[in-house]
């Protein structure tokens, strides 16, 4: 039989055992909890870290932003001046090359009447009268065409070669300055080219009417290799090439190293006192894309 003292015995094992088991039990209660609690907060430092930098990226992004729209504002208004300087250098040029080359046309024309009526030529007078009236019209008519058409009429090679031999028996004419022209090969020119190289010859034989008191005038184009080169050359009296930049006054050729300059070009002017002057402008016939 089972005494009471082994009764006892087995009661305390069995409660020692019971005691165990809760007590793992609860300590594996507390130690998931405690788990889950870290892991809880490990996810949300993450969130917040990543929120965090989220919020800093979209900072950055919109100073980026207000950066790129001040720059975008500042380029905007540097074209616009830009544009305003080039359209202003532009019609000065088209207004001294039409224009203001007729005037001075018309003037020396005048003068030669003048010169004629004092010596009685009464009849060359009134042919140089003539052909002054007939300029005055034209130039009219070309200023109407400027103003409603801001001269955007192409030239072509053929008309380019027609312009020049007007313009330089005009100036045979009005002048009575001898002039040799070699241009026939400015039938291959440019379209690109052509208004800008009637402009140079033009501004050429203006400076030789005005300043050089020249007995001969040359006029040659050819082309080497991708460029276009024209000279005009006088047996004039000539000038000091250095003090060229310090003259004033001279706009033509300004607007001409201005044209050469646009199409990639240059303008050399070569002269000294008593040694005549020589213009030679290099035009490239084409660019690194291909023709002009």
């Amino acid at each position: 039989m089972v005494t009471e003292k082994q009764i006892r015995h087995i009661v305390m094992v069995v409660a020692c055992f019971l005691a165990l088991f809760l007590a793992t039990t609860i300590i594996q209660i507390l130690q998931m909890t405690i788990w889950m609690t870290l892991e809880s907060v490990l996810l949300l430092v993450v969130f917040l870290i990543g929120w965090i930098l989220l919020l800093i990226q979209q900072a950055h992004a919109r100073g980026r932003l207000e950066a790129a729209h001040l720059q975008l504002a500042a380029f905007a208004m540097r074209m616009e001046e830009l544009t305003l300087v080039n359209e202003r250098q532009r019609l000065a040029r088209e207004l001294h090359d039409t224009l203001a080359q007729d005037l001075v046309g018309l003037t020396l024309q005048l003068e030669r009447i003048d010169q004629h009526l004092e010596k009685k030529r009464h009849e060359r007078a009134r042919e140089l009268a003539q052909q002054a009236m007939s300029r005055a019209r034209a130039t009219l008519a070309e200023a109407r065409t400027a103003i409603d058409h801001l001269r955007a009429n192409a030239l072509g090679p053929q008309d380019l070669l027609q312009a020049l031999h007007k313009e330089i028996d005009r100036f045979r004419e009005t002048t009575s300055i001898a002039c040799v022209a070699d241009i026939a090969a400015l039938a291959q020119t440019p379209c690109a080219l052509c208004e800008h190289v009637l402009r140079a010859i033009t501004e050429g034989l203006t400076n030789a009417a005005r300043h050089s008191q020249a007995q001969q005038v040359h006029i040659c184009a050819q082309f080497q290799e991708d460029f276009l080169i024209i000279e005009i050359s006088d047996d004039g009296r000539g000038f000091e090439s250095a003090a060229l930049a310090t003259l004033q006054g001279h706009y033509g050729l300004l607007g001409l190293r201005e044209r050469a300059h646009l199409c990639g070009g240059h303008l050399m002017i070569e002269s000294a006192p008593g040694q005549g002057t020589v213009l030679r402008l290099h035009l490239p016939t084409q660019t690194r894309g291909g023709v002009l």
